[in-house]
Formats: C-alpha cells, structure tokens, sequence
C-alpha cells in the first residue's frame, strides 16, 4: 500500500494575503472551533518574503503575502474534512481578497513492490551508464518527469520522481480562478481530489 507524504499533500491559495491581520489571533477568534490547544506557538520567517507557520487542529498553516498553504499532520478523514473547512471558511470571512489561484497538491510514495506502469527504475541502470560514459560524471541517481494534462476547469500536473531508493508520484490539480463565484467549490474540492488522486495512481501504478 502507497504511502501518502503528509508534507507534499497541501491546499494552497494564491492571492494577495493581508498578513498584518491574518495571524494566530485573527483565526483563533473566526474558527474557535479548531483550538485544540490553549497555546498556538508560531514560527516567523524573516526573510525575502514574510512568513507565519503554526498549526491549529492538527493544520499546519503557511501564511504569507502572496499564498496560504494549509497542510493536514493526520491522514484521516476528520483531518481532510477540517482542512477544507477552514480553507473555504477564510474565503467566506475574507470574500474580496484577490485570488488568482488554487493548488491542491497529494503525494504518495511507491511500496517497494510498486513501480510505475510508464516508467521502469531499471532505465536508470541505462542512463547512469551513459552519463558515466559521455560525462564521464560520479553518480547518477535520479529522474523527474512531468506531464499535464488538461481538463474543463482545471489542469492536472502529475510529477514522477525516480530514484535507486524510492519513487513518488505527486498530483497538482491546479485551478486558474477567472469567476470567483467557483473559488468555493474549487476549495471544497480537495476531498473529491483526494479520491481521485488514489483512482489514478492505481491506474499509473503496478
């Protein structure tokens, strides 16, 4: 059984963000209902760009001046369920924000008797050894490749990465937002992505 990396599965928002409002107190009084702890300790990032991370209800929460990303610390249906709920819920509290897209991203790691259906690691054999050869370079382990595919209301980036110790597939479904009135169903699509993104790997997987 795949194993779904927690860290690369996300909703991301991209928008032009009021971070001098959007902090840990401003969600702790719009979704009271995701204090799980009496204390939200809170990373700051002070570098190009400003950042605040700190995690509400098991939500890991990016919040900067170009996107907020929302990364669930549980694999449960709760988790996934919360996650969408405070996504569609900054919308609707902050509803005339500028958003120009929305990210849903899910990835999963291969089990060690998977292997992709498109690709072979054994290719990589192949390629190291005509680096090796043309280069004359140390070691090569690992490939990328990426296809896009386009549907009616969203794209779907699907990203392979291949190396001698693991293979990942990692899923972006990407929607430009050119009517706001879909802002809400593009959000509260993450469960149905969700779903999706597992019928598809067990079509590219083996």
């Amino acid at each position: 059984m795949a194993k779904t990396l927690l860290q690369n599965t996300s909703i991301v928002i991209l928008g032009a963000w009021n971070v001098g409002i959007l902090n840990t107190q401003w969600f702790k009084i719009h979704f009271p209902e995701f204090l799980t702890e009496p204390e939200t300790p809170v990373e700051v990032a002070l570098g190009p760009k400003y950042e605040i991370r700190f995690t509400l209800s098991h939500i890991l929460i990016y919040v900067s001046s170009d996107r907020i990303m929302l990364f669930p610390k549980q694999e449960n249906d709760q988790c996934y369920e919360n996650i969408t709920k405070l996504s569609t819920g900054i919308f609707n509290k902050l509803p005339h924000t500028p958003i120009s897209n929305i990210g849903h991203n899910i990835a999963y790691q291969l089990d060690n008797n998977e292997s992709f259906k498109l690709f072979k690691v054994d290719q990589l054999r192949t390629y190291k050894e005509f680096y090796n050869e043309n280069l004359e370079s140390e070691y090569f382990s690992s490939q990328q490749i990426k296809h896009i595919i386009t549907f009616e209301d969203h794209i779907l980036n699907l990203t392979y990465d291949m190396d001698q110790e693991r293979n990942i597939l990692s899923f972006n479904f990407h929607y430009d937002v050119k009517n706001t009135s879909k802002i809400k169903k593009f959000l509260s699509d993450f469960r149905k992505n969700l779903l999706e993104s597992k019928e598809i790997f067990n079509k590219l997987v083996e």
